[in-house]
């Protein structure tokens, strides 16, 4: 152990160094989040390139030099890179069959101390435990349904002290850390067992020159082809392919080899869906290649024979309706779930048992007892609901802020009000805001992560350069040329193809340049990306929710929607109630023309204290000698930005934002001197057009700003604690009068 170690106080940077010291390729990897399909992966874009030694000194001090213990896991490589560790993944808590196999592998051992290596109990349960690859000896990296996964070349687990999705830690087994106890090389006996899993689940026969590659989760590459997951889609193609063969002539072939023409044009079908994971340059044989990952044409003429043998579990599939194609019957979710190919679709039961079956390896052989015991009986089925116990709920992981207090990370937010009212400005600043790593608050909340942004806008996008420069030139900074991208193309969100190309270009061209995701994507406006939708619809509007989703589950970022306030005025968003109940956050922007001034406030805020509001004010800023722009900035103290960061309003007029905001008694005392000009007969006006303004005659009385003033007035009316009522001898005029009061 390193001498600076301490394990009740190590930071996962610490681990990092520690697995390092004993030759272990320690990677961050990503921390469980519903955000994150597949969260058990490195948290590396070119994580593969590292598999074949350990990487020097200044790589890994970069991959850990900011790493969040709140926000990161950690995980090692096996393989090469970690001098040939494999690792023997056991889920004995939950799968007999798994328990069933490491005990037959404890009774082969002539030593009592042959399988003692290091070991962790993974947050879910099972045991990982780690050994040498002996010389001569590639470990294969496989996942069987007994519950007996190999991860070795190719290969990576999830390293204590991480977190699991349920709330415990990964933690080592008390003395059987790798610390503590040297990690052993592989008996002979055990690399044996190891071949015949992944001879019997998908993998490759000790003597075949294949390149095996892991295959967790389903993911695909820029254009869409599959590069995980492909054992997976092979089979799912056979089967579907059998089983309207069956539809067709249900008796079974005496001959086989009567379908090898339908078997052959189904692999050329597969062979353009996949992609080897092998390095190729252009004008490689994809087929050959696939070939030597144990992805090819064999295994492919392997699967369909096991199934063939399953011919009366074809009737059965063959027996139910099939499943029409009509992309109009497909949910909108489903339909960019397909679009993605990142999620496998349900098999049924009978499906799964066939492939989990083991098969003998010839016509003519049988299985002996010793094989028949590794069966899966009756496995738990697959398409289920998770079901959260009380103790599930408790250890959920906390909302992880974007912005404190304000938006979380995976936030479905609005910025709203009505036309010209400042709301675009009001995004954009946050846009900028959220790129730029040295601004630290966005009007008076910190900021808790920086990174990529996407605006999308069709409307004004010539204006944009102007505005970009106007930012530039108020605030003195420059925008982050990396993390700042622009669409202006139009989009549909209420289509599922144009959602999976906008997410296949965010992957390619900003995942890809940044090397890390988005944290936010402003859509300016909503009502732009729902052509020919209708926005009081609520099956319309959950379609561009769904859209969202897809879109905030593949990337874990916030989606901010620019949007309209109800026709008619008011505090509501315009169209379907499914907008305001969606949202995490609803900002509402409020200006009344020809003023400069306004107020945001926050009228929903599902994970922190809503309620309160800020007034900005739009700047013009001159940018050459015919143009200008505006700029939205908060009214607000910017040397305290720690004052500005509580979250409940502290009495009626809200936190005081600055030194010059009134107190509850002035507030009392300024309401009523509204009141006595209405009883005096000369009432005041709310707006910035009277000749008796309200705020001016505030400002006069108290010694407070006009802006200060306004914003308290604006308020007040919202909250009917002042009301417009009609005066006059004709009742043609308009003035402020006491309404409920403080």
């Amino acid at each position: 152990m390193l001498p600076d170690f301490e394990e009740d106080f190590a930071s996962l940077a610490d681990y990092a160094r520690l697995y390092r010291s004993l030759g272990l390729q320690a990677v961050p990897s990503y921390y469980p989040s519903r955000a994150i399909h597949n969260w058990k992966r490195p948290a590396l874009k070119e994580w593969r390139d590292f598999q074949n030694e350990l990487v020097d000194d200044a790589t890994f001090a970069s991959w850990f030099a900011h790493v969040d213990d709140k926000r990161n896991n950690i995980g090692i490589l096996t393989g090469n890179c970690s001098g040939r560790v494999f690792v023997v993944d056991l889920d004995t808590h939950s799968k007999p069959d798994a328990a069933l196999w490491w005990s037959c592998c404890l009774d082969m051992q002539e030593r009592a101390a042959d399988l003692e290596s290091p070991t962790q109990r993974t947050g879910g349960g099972g045991l990982q435990i780690l050994f040498r690859a002996p010389e001569g000896w590639n470990p294969p990296t496989i996942k069987t349904s007994i519950g007996v996964d190999i991860r070795g070349v190719g290969g990576f687990i999830v390293a204590a002290p991480s977190m699991h999705q349920s709330g415990q830690r990964y933690e080592w087994i008390e003395g059987k850390e790798p610390w503590n106890l040297e990690i052993a090389e592989a008996p002979q006996f055990l690399c044996e067992q190891i071949d015949l899993l992944a001879e019997k689940y998908g993998g490759h026969t000790p003597s075949d020159p294949t390149q095996r590659t892991a295959s967790p989760e389903h993911a695909t590459n820029a254009w869409g082809n599959i590069q995980d997951g492909r054992e997976d889609k092979m089979f799912r193609m056979i089967w579907a392919r059998l089983v309207d063969l069956a539809r067709d002539c249900p008796i079974e072939p005496t001959n086989p080899s009567v379908f090898d023409n339908e078997r052959d044009d189904l692999f050329q079908i597969y062979l353009s869906k996949v992609e080897t994971r092998l390095p190729h340059g252009p004008g490689a044989d994809k087929a050959a290649l696939l070939e030597k990952e144990g992805r090819g044409y064999t295994e492919f003429k392997a699967k369909w024979k096991a199934s063939m043998r399953d011919w009366d579990k074809v009737l059965d599939a063959a027996k139910q309706p099939k499943p029409r194609q009509d992309k109009r019957d497909v949910p909108f979710a489903e339909q960019i779930e397909q679009g993605l190919k990142n999620f496998s679709p349900v098999l049924e039961a009978v499906a799964e048992n066939s492939e989990n079956k083991p098969q003998p390896e010839s016509d003519d052989e049988e299985w002996d007892t010793p094989k028949q015991v590794f069966t899966v009986v009756d496995p738990k089925p697959t398409n289920l609901f998770e079901v959260l116990r009380v103790d599930d709920i408790y250890n959920l992981p906390d909302p992880v802020f974007l912005i404190e207090k304000l938006m979380i990370e995976s936030a479905m937010a609005f910025i709203y009000g009505v036309p010209g009212c400042g709301k675009t400005f009001v995004a954009l600043d946050l846009a900028f805001s959220l790129c730029d790593v040295d601004i630290t608050h966005w009007w008076g909340r910190k900021i808790n992560k920086h990174g990529p942004v996407l605006y999308i806008s069709s409307e004004g996008s010539t204006d944009m350069k102007f505005r970009m420069q106007a930012w530039e030139k108020k605030t003195g900074r420059k925008i982050n040329k990396k993390n700042f991208h622009f669409i202006r193309e139009s989009m549909n969100f209420v289509d599922p193809s144009h959602i999976v190309k906008l997410i296949q270009t965010i992957k390619h061209e900003i995942e890809n340049y940044c090397n890390e995701k988005p944290i936010a994507i402003f859509v300016d406006t909503v009502s732009r990306v729902l052509p020919g939708a209708d926005e009081n619809l609520q099956k319309d509007i959950t379609l561009y929710v769904q859209g969202c989703d897809a879109i905030r589950h593949a990337f874990g970022c916030a989606v901010i929607g620019i949007h309209h306030v109800a026709k008619g005025g008011g505090t509501s968003m315009r169209g379907s109630t499914v907008f305001e109940g969606s949202a995490n956050v609803a900002l509402h922007i409020e200006r009344e023309k020809p003023a400069m001034t306004g107020t945001m406030t926050a009228r929903k805020i599902k994970e922190a204290a809503d309620g309160w509001e800020i007034a900005f004010e739009l700047v013009e800023v001159a940018i050459g000698l015919a143009d200008s722009s505006l700029v939205a900035c908060a009214m607000i103290a910017p040397t305290t930005p720690a004052a500005n960061t509580k979250d409940a309003p502290t009495g009626f007029g809200g936190r005081q934002e600055t030194e010059k905001e009134p107190d509850m008694d002035m507030c009392r005392k300024m309401v009523q001197a509204i009141d006595d000009a209405w009883k005096g007969g000369y009432p005041w006006g709310r707006g910035k057009e009277s000749d008796r303004n309200a705020a001016e005659r505030l400002s006069d009385s108290f010694g407070l700003s006009v802006e200060v003033c306004q914003k308290y007035v604006n308020l007040w009316h919202r909250q009917d604690v002042i009301i417009t009522d009609i005066w006059g001898e004709k009742g043609n005029k308009k003035g402020l009068k006491k309404g409920k009061g403080l």
